[in-house]
């Protein structure tokens, strides 16, 4: 029985150990954009979606210029169930060209994911920038959401 609370004492503290070293370190290396006016749009936009579309404003507070990122969300509808069938979140690639510690409204197509245009927008939840990628050539990676914002609606 002893054994047992040792090890159960010893992995409590590694987790202890390793939660805050994580909060000490988590300043340099943290979350380096802010994203704000969050909206689905239904419709057509000229050269950019037939169906609907993801509106956001992507806050750059970087150092660097922002050429592309990677946008994961899931979408939800009035009775917050996923509008689709099997998987409800999805992963979506879009150009940019933001400068340093600048702003831009960014509208990328959700044509891909939709059989037909919804008659009311959907809720976007969980949305986190799984890559931003630089000019420089160098990437930013958030691969399990560590900066998911959630709750914006139309």
């Amino acid at each position: 029985m002893k054994k047992r609370y040792d090890k159960r004492l010893t992995c409590a503290a590694c987790a202890l150990l390793a939660f805050l070293t994580g909060c000490a370190t988590l300043g340099p290396f943290g979350c380096p954009y802010e994203v704000a006016d969050v909206y689905m749009e239904v419709g057509e936009r000229a050269g950019i979606h037939r169906l609907a579309g993801l509106c956001l404003t992507l806050q750059n507070g970087t150092e660097k210029t922002v050429c592309a990122f990677t946008v994961s969300l899931r979408l939800s509808d009035a009775d917050g169930a996923s509008p689709f069938d099997g998987a409800d979140s999805m992963t979506v690639p879009c150009a940019a060209d933001i400068a340093p510690h600048s702003q831009a409204t960014c509208v990328i197509s959700l044509d891909s994911f939709l059989p037909d245009a919804p008659a009311e927008p959907y809720t976007v939840e969980c949305l986190y920038l799984r890559e931003i990628n630089y000019a420089d050539d160098t990437r930013w990676r958030d691969p399990f959401g560590m900066y998911a914002q959630d709750g914006y609606e139309e």
